[in-house]
C-alpha cells in the first residue's frame, strides 16, 4: 500500500521517524547508592549502551519500526562466543515478515524452518529483538495500522480511476458542428473528421457554412468533482488514522508553513 499511496508513505515515513527521535538509553539497576552493586550496576548499564549504539543500525532500526505498519517486526541478535566472551557480530539483523507465523492458539511468534514450514519453531530467548505495535484494537502481530489503511486506499483508487475515466470522456469541452442544409453526405463526413481532430490539434478546416460551438463539461454545482471530494475527505481520514491529529483537517485557512508544521506532526503519545 505504501509504495502505491503518496499520502500514505508520506504520512507513514513521518510516524517512523517521529519513534526513532525517542533516544534508546541503558540505566543502571536500582541498589544501594554508594555500593559496589552500585558501581557494577553503572558499568554494566554503560557496557549495555555502547553495544547497543554499535549494532543497532539505521537500517535495524526502520526495520523495527515498521511494526508500525504491520504489527510486528523482529530483528536477529548474531550473538558469538570466542571462549568466555560473549559478543554480537555485526548489527541486529532483519528477519523477513514472511519468515514468522503467529500460532492461532497463543499468539507465539514463531520462525519458519524452511519455506514450506507452516507451524514454526519457536523464538529461543536472548536471541531475538521483538517490536509489538498494536496501532489498533486486535490480535497481536495483526493489529498494524495498514489493515485500518486498505479500505480506505481501496476506496481511494477506485474513486481515482473513476476521476481518470471523468478526465478522459469529459475532461475536454464538447465539440459540436452544424452544417447547412442541403449539405452532402462527403461535407458531413468531412466535418466529424474535422472535429475528432480539432480535439488534438488547434485548427480545423471545415465546409462553407459550418459553425462550431464548444461546451464546456459542468462540474457541479460546488464546482468540485464527487471524485475529488471523495479522495480529499479519504486523504484526511488517512492523515488521522496515522498521526492521530484532527486539526489539521482544517487548514485551509492557515497560513503555508503553519499548515506545513502541523501536518508533518505526530501526536506525541503515539510516537
Amino acid at each position: 500500500i505504501e509504495s502505491r499511496d503518496g499520502a500514505i508513505l508520506s504520512h507513514m515515513r513521518d510516524r517512523r521517524m517521529a519513534a526513532g527521535k525517542i533516544p534508546l538509553r541503558c540505566s543502571p539497576a536500582r541498589t544501594a547508592k554508594g555500593s559496589a552493586d552500585e558501581r557494577l550496576a553503572r558499568e554494566i548499564a554503560e557496557r549495555c549502551q555502547d553495544l547497543l549504539d554499535r549494532v543497532y543500525s539505521r537500517q535495524s532500526r526502520e526495520h523495527l519500526y515498521s511494526a508500525i505498519s504491520t504489527g510486528l517486526a523482529v530483528l536477529d541478535i548474531p550473538w558469538t562466543v570466542t571462549g568466555r566472551q560473549v559478543d554480537v557480530a555485526g548489527h541486529l539483523q532483519r528477519i523477513d515478515p514472511t519468515a514468522l507465523v503467529l500460532s492461532e492458539y497463543d499468539d507465539q511468534v514463531r520462525v519458519k524452518s524452511s519455506p514450506g514450514d507452516i507451524v514454526g519453531e519457536p523464538l529461543r530467548p536472548l536471541r531475538y529483538v521483538i517490536h509489538w505495535h498494536p496501532a489498533r484494537p486486535g490480535r497481536a502481530g495483526t493489529a498494524g495500522l495498514l489493515t485500518t489503511l486498505l479500505m480506505l486506499y481501496v476506496v481511494k483508487k477506485w474513486s481515482l480511476s473513476d476521476w481518470v475515466t471523468f478526465a478522459d470522456l469529459f475532461g475536454m469541452p464538447i465539440r459540436i458542428a452544424r452544417y447547412r442544409s442541403g449539405a452532402t453526405q462527403n461535407e458531413i463526413e468531412a466535418i466529424e473528421a474535422m472535429l475528432e481532430r480539432v480535439g488534438v490539434a488547434a485548427y480545423g478546416v471545415f465546409p462553407e457554412g459550418t459553425s462550431l460551438e464548444f461546451q464546456e463539461s459542468s462540474k457541479g454545482s460546488t464546482g468540485s468533482l464527487p471524485q475529488q471530494s471523495l479522495i480529499e475527505h479519504v486523504d484526511r481520514e488517512i492523515l488521522i488514522a496515522v498521526k492521530g491529529q484532527t486539526g489539521t483537517t482544517d487548514l485551509k485557512d492557515a497560513g503555508a508553513y503553519a499548515a506545513v508544521k502541523e501536518v508533518s506532526g505526530v501526536r506525541g503519545d503515539l510516537a
